[in-house]
């Protein structure tokens, strides 16, 4: 007879708080099951010999332990006989890769809060739990564990011969493709579209997680970063945010991209920066890297916030100097310069260089409603309100989600003689449901006031009268098109909204 092999009966031993996280403990126990671990949680398991004995013993076997956290569960961590601390404590102790495993909700407690045994816990690296995107969590999860899934032995054999197949395809398919020169990446990861659409739905916790799911696997990638901070904003993520980079910067301490990110996270919370945390990062951040140009914006922004407009100026032209091409970093220094003309410091040399760089910041993104939003501050601060009006009905043009634009737009179209219909007489307005509009009312008063009482044909005649005394009027195109939408004519609003992007090309303006 062959000797039995001395295989430990648990690979993986999942610690929770019975209070709160019973539930996702039972899920990942069941997945790991599938997935072929011998996952252990003492509920489901444990059934004879003492308490405590018996626990040891498991997280003895054990290689990794999987540490369920969730909102408040380390607050009973201070007591010399919490189970959980006991548990966690003792793997730690007995050098056990221990993965937290973080729900929704879940904080970190105050620095210094945790007792000694356990203070390396907010270090270790760990997977955010998503509940939509399930499967994706325990894929991390399972690339950090050491423990490796277990095959039935009566199954071996077969497992041996179609792995065995499956490396032939594979190196045959390889061989093929590279004859053939195609060297195209692998398609983007489930969760990367699966955040896609979380997004799009506006669910912007959901969408949170996957991009952190995703971003976990190359921390380099900016763009995933911004995606996260994007998320955060929306869905108002600050903590969330903040506790991501926390943890990664702890982790990862020499990244300089994970200390800007924190810095942003720190501004996200205090805009002012009124502790300096996020200028430390971002110094930090330039300190390990000093060719990263996000870092100077951000102290650029907070230099200007302050009241320091020489230093901001400096920090966003070293910015520009190294990101020429990006269309905000022109807004911004833009902002600033509309700052100084409103506080008469160098007047004409601040509204010549703000105007350079805001219309810089148009010709590099036609469809930035903040670029045009500024160039109608700086224009009204000048006192010239034509053009000031026309800045801020393109702004609203392109984002009319903007009350504080709206408003500067019916202000100046009352006072700079905005689009009227003096022209056309009454009976000109009946023939077309318009018997009770004051026509010598702003065109744009008027399709507005229209548009929110849900007065849609009204909308669209006056924005097709509208259109024939300025037919390159961007907002006059945007509440047509809203005026259809609200008919239920997709296709004709579809057609309107196009006409906004062509009018807000550079050579239009």
């Amino acid at each position: 007879m062959t000797a039995k092999r001395n295989v430990p009966d648990v690979q993986v031993f999942i610690s929770y708080r019975r209070e709160t996280g019973s539930e996702l403990a039972r899920l990942i126990w069941d997945a790991l099951k599938r997935r072929g671990y011998a996952a252990f949680m003492d509920v489901e398991d444990l059934r004879s010999g003492h308490f405590n004995t018996a626990l040891y013993n498991k997280i003895e076997q054990a290689s990794d332990m999987v540490l369920i956290l969730t909102p408040n569960c380390l607050d009973r961590c201070q007591e010399e006989n919490d189970w959980l601390r006991l548990e966690v404590g003792y793997a730690i102790k007995h050098k056990k890769n221990v993965v937290p495993v973080m729900a929704r909700g879940f904080q970190w407690p105050p620095l210094g809060f945790l007792p000694p045994d356990l203070a390396e816990l907010p270090n270790l690296q760990g997977v955010t739990h998503s509940h939509d995107l399930f499967e994706a969590s325990i894929d991390k999860l399972e690339q950090l564990l050491i423990a490796k899934p277990r095959l039935p032995i009566r199954k071996k054999r077969v497992w041996v011969g179609a792995i065995i197949a499956i490396v032939l395809i594979f190196i045959v398919l390889c061989v093929f493709l590279s004859r053939l020169g195609i060297h195209n990446k692998i398609s983007l990861p489930n969760y990367i579209i699966e955040a896609k659409k979380c997004f799009d739905r506006k669910d912007y916790a959901c969408a949170f997680d996957a991009y952190s799911l995703a971003s976990d696997t190359d921390l380099q990638d900016i763009a995933l970063h911004r995606q996260i901070e994007e998320c955060a904003r929306r869905g108002h993520l600050e903590k969330q945010f903040l506790e991501r980079y926390l943890t990664l910067v702890a982790q990862h301490p020499q990244q300089a991209v994970l200390h800007n990110y924190l810095g942003n996270a720190y501004m996200m919370i205090d805009p002012q920066d009124k502790d300096g945390k996020a200028s430390q990062q971002y110094e930090t951040a330039l300190s390990f890297d000093p060719k990263l140009s996000s870092p100077l914006a951000n102290l650029g922004i907070i230099s200007y916030r302050a009241g320091k407009s020489d230093e901001a100026e400096s920090l966003f032209k070293r910015y520009l100097a190294v990101e020429p091409n990006d269309a905000q970093g022109w807004v911004n220094l833009g902002l600033l310069y509309i700052d100084k003309v409103q506080k008469n410091t160098e007047e004409m040399i601040a509204l010549r260089e703000g105007e350079n760089a805001l219309r810089k910041a148009i010709q590099l993104e036609p469809g930035s409603a903040s670029a045009y939003k500024a160039l109608g501050r700086l224009m009204a601060a000048t006192g010239s309100k034509k053009e000031a009006l026309d800045a801020f009905q393109r702004s609203f043009a392109l984002n009319d989600a903007q009350s504080d634009v709206r408003q500067q737009v019916e202000l100046l179209a009352w006072e700079s003689g905005g689009a009227r219909f003096p022209g056309i007489n009454a009976d000109d307005f009946k023939t077309r449901g318009l018997d009770k509009v004051d026509a010598n009312k702003p065109a744009v008063v008027i399709a507005m006031q229209s548009l929110d009482q849900g007065k849609f044909q009204e909308a669209e005649a006056v924005c097709q009268e509208w259109i024939k005394l300025e037919p390159d009027n961007p907002l006059a195109w945007r509440i047509l098109g809203r005026s259809y939408e609200g008919q239920g004519r997709a296709d004709e609003a579809s057609q309107a909204f196009d006409k906004i992007g062509i009018l807000s090309e550079p050579n239009k303006f």
